[in-house]
């Protein structure tokens, strides 16, 4: 349970911090930057836990959480 909040932090700040540093999608909001960076950092997660890849869990999420922001970017173009 504590992996999975803290997966879903991480992916929340890294996918806010996307939106301030990379030119984001104008008609993604907020709302929809968060749930998606909560997503792919929880996926990631996931996979981390069944490849028990424990060293690199928060960096693994942030990633996830930057790759569903960029997927939702390219298919909503």
């Amino acid at each position: 349970m504590t992996r999975r909040l803290s997966a879903a932090g991480c992916g929340l700040a890294a996918g806010l911090a996307a939106r301030l540093v990379l030119p984001g999608h104008p008609t993604m909001s907020l709302l929809l930057t968060a749930a998606l960076s909560v997503v792919g950092a929880l996926m990631a997660g996931l996979i981390t836990d069944h490849l028990r890849f424990e060293q690199a869990r928060l960096l693994i999420a942030a990633l996830g959480a930057l790759a569903m922001l960029l997927a939702y970017a390219l298919l909503a173009s």
